[in-house]
């Protein structure tokens, strides 16, 4: 079995931190869904993280419910990885992926946490990726954490996050939205991974916007005052780091 990769589009998640997202394999086809049928059995913990699947599964494969896509604190998600393995498992979920922003620095306490639940687990991240001008999220799945490519690339990717962050406080500010970067801090887990949601969140607690949706609409998307462009990897890179 190959890892992996899912193209997500940006900034698509609803308020769970799912998203839709079309999966293939490296060769480009649609792979058979992905199940737990008799037989299947999570990876134990203290292993390190193998180059395929984290969980070994039967020719046979079932329909399941399958959560492959959410976002912890160690990038811009709310909760601690544990307390989203266990939300997972109370809410049925099958088989559950951990997909971090730009970091697997959460893999191993997922990974463990959801070995403790006795619910199969792939590691996984969504990178973020400019293809054809435009930004994209690339969810890679089933890959080895512990790749030193992949680690020396996502913290590539991860750079220039700050000084990108100070640029969307500057333009925030000249139309009266004053210490927006302050603010956002206060709601990152990891402060290489700040982004356009964590000040979005600030925006909404301060009163000035109703929701998240309504800062990107005024504030945070292409021709709007916060708005920041980054130059994040390139596609090649992203899929090259999730197959190894």
């Amino acid at each position: 079995m190959h890892p992996l990769i899912a193209l997500s589009a940006a900034g698509r998640q609803d308020k769970r931190g799912l998203g839709t997202s079309i999966v293939t394999d490296r060769t480009g086809e649609a792979p058979p869904r992905a199940g737990r049928a008799a037989g299947a059995e999570p990876i134990s913990p203290g292993n390190r993280f193998p180059a395929a699947y984290n969980l070994r599964v039967p020719p046979s494969l079932a329909r399941i419910n399958a959560d492959l896509h959410c976002h912890s604190c160690v990038s811009d998600g709310t909760l601690e990885p544990e307390a989203l393995a266990a939300r997972a498992k109370a809410n049925g979920v099958e088989l559950w992926a951990l997909t971090d922003h730009d970091e697997v620095g959460g893999q191993r306490r997922a990974m463990d946490a959801a070995f403790g639940l006795a619910l199969p687990y792939l590691t996984g991240t969504e990178i973020s990726v400019t293809f054809a001008g435009t930004t994209v999220h690339i969810v890679g799945l089933g890959f080895d954490a512990d790749d030193a490519a992949l680690v020396a690339g996502l913290a590539a990717t991860r750079g220039g996050r700050r000084e990108r962050a100070m640029e969307m406080a500057g333009g925030l500010a000249a139309v009266g939205i004053r210490d927006a970067y302050e603010g956002a801090l206060q709601y990152v887990g990891n402060p290489e991974l700040i982004s356009r949601t964590h000040f979005a969140r600030h925006l909404v607690d301060s009163g000035i916007c109703h929701d998240t949706h309504e800062v990107f609409r005024r504030f945070l998307v292409d021709g709007k005052p916060g708005y920041v462009p980054h130059r994040w990897a390139s596609l090649r890179d992203a899929v090259g780091w999730i197959t190894g």
